[in-house]
């Protein structure tokens, strides 16, 4: 009998202690904690330029007017009567780019509508072409001012959101550079010096990627529960009941708990340097959490390769500056900083912290700068070996390409 008593406690066991667990948890409130963000501005130019973005005219003609592969050829007097169709849209986005910005994130819903985003990053591209307009007229200094703007702009949008509103920001920060590259070659020491003072400067604001995970933490711990809460907002009706009974079940605060303790994975490991990052991190089975969360640190290549170009273009800047004055290129980076043209050596994202980007005179008026790319290796200055072919006529790398990132890598 005393047997028999001692099987059934040992069967009962488990569900008892699950029992203790599972009445709580399901009968206790949920508090999504948001990461620490910075005061609101009292002068905050996001709504500003969110509106002024709603206002460009003929969007689709912009982006394609001035892309490197149009659909057709745009002529120097259908881009002017482009940017003449906007000039009070770039007048105000110049305006609001130079104040403070703040975006709150309100990516909390699974309604939530993010074509804003590509409003803005219309916006950039009406800059960048009012940018192009003006170099071919002759006008160097408002063309690289224009540029400039779209950069800004574009770090502006890396602000304190989530992971779309990060991919979109480097996005439009691609496109900026991209043109800035292309004009850098032709431009004087005054307007050189001009550009790099505010490169300079912009490159202290950068954000940290982690920023977007911890962002992105709390908008689909939000998103999960209001699924929870209302699971009427789920279109699909055959999702609808599976996730009702799903939520009926399951408490919430394992659902949050697990949700966070997988994005807290993601937000440590971007934390490390690129190089130490460490392998991938697996998404739980948990049925919220494989819906709303992303798989990996997505954007972290991108965000460290934007890193990696902005770094880039700042020192060839200042190389070239260093060289309108002495007559030659430095022995060493560090002149560049004694010269007052660098506030330090920028460092390669792709190495271990407080390594420089990889920089040897060859001779006078020849050196060689680079960064050792993705793949972590120093392999001497060699390019990459191949592009993507993920889509015809790319010229895009990809994560773990072998060989090192020069100047104006992307372009070759």
């Amino acid at each position: 009998m005393k047997l028999s008593r001692v099987i059934v406690f040992i069967f009962l066991l488990p569900g008892g202690l699950f029992l203790s667990w599972y009445i709580p948890a399901r009968s206790s409130s949920v508090k999504i904690v948001p990461p620490t963000r910075p005061p609101i501005p009292a002068k905050n130019g996001f709504p500003v330029l969110k509106a002024v973005s709603g206002r460009v005219v003929r969007g689709n003609d912009i982006a394609d007017a001035g892309s490197r592969k149009p659909s057709r050829e745009w002529t120097l007097t259908e881009k002017k009567e482009l940017v003449s169709a906007n000039r009070d849209v770039i007048r105000d986005a110049q305006a609001a780019v130079r104040l403070p910005y703040y975006e709150a994130n309100t990516d909390t819903s699974i309604n939530y509508d993010p074509a804003y985003y590509k409003r803005l990053r219309s916006l950039v591209t009406t800059l960048t072409l009012a940018a192009d307009v003006a170099w071919e007229a002759g006008k160097q200094a408002e063309s690289v001012g224009y540029y400039l703007d779209a950069v800004t702009l574009s770090r502006h949008i890396l602000s304190r959101v989530g992971l779309l509103g990060h991919i979109y920001g480097l996005s439009c920060e691609g496109i900026a550079q991209n043109h800035l590259w292309r004009r850098l070659p032709e431009m004087n020491a005054d307007i050189m010096a001009h550009c790099l003072t505010r490169l300079n400067a912009l490159s202290a604001e950068r954000v940290p990627f982690y920023v977007a995970l911890e962002e992105e933490k709390y908008s689909i711990q939000r998103k999960a529960l209001e699924v929870m809460e209302q699971p009427e907002k789920v279109r699909a009706n055959g999702a609808r009941n599976a996730i009702t009974s799903y939520a009926n079940v399951v408490p919430r605060t394992y659902v949050l708990d697990t949700m966070g303790g997988y994005m807290d994975k993601l937000i440590a490991q971007t934390k490390r340097p690129y190089i130490k990052r460490g392998g991938g991190i697996a998404v739980p089975e948990e049925r919220y959490t494989r819906m709303f969360a992303p798989e990996g640190a997505t954007g972290r290549w991108i965000a460290t390769v934007a890193e990696m170009d902005d770094a880039l273009v700042r020192t060839v800047l200042a190389l070239r500056i260093y060289k309108a004055r002495k007559g030659k290129f430095p022995a060493s980076l560090s002149e560049l900083v004694g010269a007052r043209l660098l506030p330090a050596i920028p460092n390669d994202p792709f190495a271990l912290p407080g390594t420089p980007l990889r920089y040897k005179l060859l001779r006078a008026d020849r050196y060689l700068l680079y960064s050792i790319g993705s793949d972590g290796s120093d392999d001497g200055g060699k390019r990459i070996e191949r592009k993507s072919t993920h889509r015809q006529g790319s010229k895009e790398t990809y994560e773990g390409a072998r060989g090192d990132m020069l100047p104006r890598w992307d372009m070759f």
